[in-house]
């Protein structure tokens, strides 16, 4: 019992009236106890000359508090669940609403300003500028729809998720993802694995706008009850410190800290960056 030992050397050399000490203990038949160890010292021209102690089995109390801190952790991670999906239902009904009303009401535009015709020169390139603005105003609001969408992870999972946002990427711009993951991807829960994905999402969107990458990288593994996620790209990198970190990069943070995770980016100017994100996977 070093530690008690140490402890009443402690309270003895700082003449302190009172020590206590919590522990467990083996009993004869192999099961342990929690146990407060506590005592009182009398001291005599400041030199300790008598202690009394006592010894209290507080296993009971350790293991409801045990289960008062498991139900409060329990509770804080279906809360935490309960708040993002009602977030991805409400991105998902504002996607539909663009896709289904807004592109309806610009789609509706187009054909009007289709069928006027124009008397001058001036006009005509007016016309060709406003039908110009307006199909692009409509694919803008496409991409902005499919992107707002909850992702399809019963149907496919996170990793075939990816791969069809990296096939269309790879439609319509040089740079090249790759995509490495662990198959254990599989015991995350439905909330986490969107966690991921809508984290996979914003990073790809950043490399796509301010990189200037050649080639960028998607891998996840699992390791020591953790799933890693790592997003690297080429590109001409940045100063984290003098660089403003919008909400992007907030909306990442607070996903994460609902499962007691962390995020991490590593960049430097020339070097690319590195975004380095890690979830507990139960």
């Amino acid at each position: 019992m070093s530690c008690i030992k140490n402890k009443i050397k402690e309270a003895a050399q700082k003449c302190e009236p009172s020590w206590k000490e919590q522990y467990r203990f083996r009993c004869a038949d192999g099961t342990y106890k929690y146990i407060q160890d506590r005592g009182y010292v009398i001291y005599e021209n400041d030199l300790p000359v008598r202690m009394i102690g006592s010894l209290t089995d507080i296993s009971q109390i350790k293991k409801l508090k045990d289960q008062l801190t498991n139900e409060k952790i329990r509770s804080h991670i279906e809360i935490s669940e309960t708040a993002l999906r009602v977030q991805e239902m409400e991105r998902t009904k504002i996607g539909q609403e663009l896709h289904d009303n807004v592109n309806q009401i610009l789609s509706t535009a187009r054909l009007f300003v289709d069928i006027t015709h124009p008397v001058t020169e001036k006009d005509q390139q007016a016309r060709e500028k406003s039908l110009e603005y307006i199909s692009l105003a409509i694919e803008e609001i496409r991409k902005l729809s499919k992107e707002l969408a909850a992702p399809q992870l019963k149907e496919k999972g996170l990793a075939d998720n990816i791969k069809i946002m990296i096939d269309d990427i790879h439609l319509a711009s040089p740079i090249r993802f790759k995509l490495t993951y662990d198959h254990d991807l599989k015991l995350l829960s439905a909330s986490k694995k969107i966690v991921l994905f809508r984290i996979v999402q914003e990073q790809v969107k950043n490399i796509l706008k301010h990189s200037e990458a050649k080639t960028a990288g998607i891998s996840f593994s699992v390791k020591n009850g953790e799933v890693i996620l790592e997003i690297w790209d080429d590109g001409k990198g940045f100063i984290p410190q003098q660089t403003h970190q919008g909400i992007g990069l907030s909306n990442m943070r607070e996903r994460v800290m609902m499962y007691d995770g962390k995020v991490d980016i590593d960049a430097r100017p020339g070097k690319g960056c590195r975004l380095h994100v890690t979830l507990p996977v139960n």
